[in-house]
This record gives C-alpha cells, sequence and structure tokens, in this order.
C-alpha cells in the first residue's frame, strides 16, 4: 500500500472494530465483517493489478475497495439482519 492508502485502510479498520463492538451496529454481522478488511485488501490488489500491473496501491483504488465492501456490507445485512418486532 501505498502511505495515503494504508492511512484510509487503518481509518475503516478502526472503524469497523468500533462498530463490532457489543452494542455497535455490525455486531450482529460479527462474522461478516471479521473478514471485511482481508477482503478490501484483495479488492484494491485486484484493482491495481488489473488497472496498472504492479506497484503499491494507491488512496484511490482503496477508496474505491472500501466504497465496494461497504456495499456488499450493506447487501449483507438487508439479507441476514433479524426483524423489528414492528414487521413481526
Amino acid at each position: 500500500f501505498s502511505p495515503e492508502a494504508q492511512k484510509i485502510f487503518i481509518e475503516h479498520y478502526n472503524v469497523l472494530e468500533q462498530d463490532l463492538s457489543p452494542s455497535g451496529p455490525l455486531s450482529p454481522f460479527r462474522g461478516h465483517v471479521s473478514k471485511k478488511t482481508e477482503n478490501i485488501a484483495r479488492i484494491a490488489a485486484l484493482f491495481q493489478y488489473f488497472s496498472y500491473g504492479e506497484g503499491k496501491i494507491s488512496a484511490d483504488i482503496m477508496t474505491s475497495a472500501v466504497v465496494i465492501s461497504s456495499w456488499y456490507t450493506d447487501e449483507y445485512k438487508k439479507l441476514f439482519a433479524l426483524p423489528d418486532e414492528s414487521e413481526l
């Protein structure tokens, strides 16, 4: 990672850790979210390789990987969230 990309990655990791706390919004999805940072790194590596070949992952590519991963997390939450009492 470039230094800027590493900063984005670490910031996102820290947000995920907070959101995984027992009262956090992602705590019911611990299994999915625990793999998210690894998947972000993989997505970023694929973007880098297929867009530019070898080289360090840029901040723009890291941001794109975070956005895509976040979309998948939102979709996962829609599919696997427990219904509210009002929905029962």
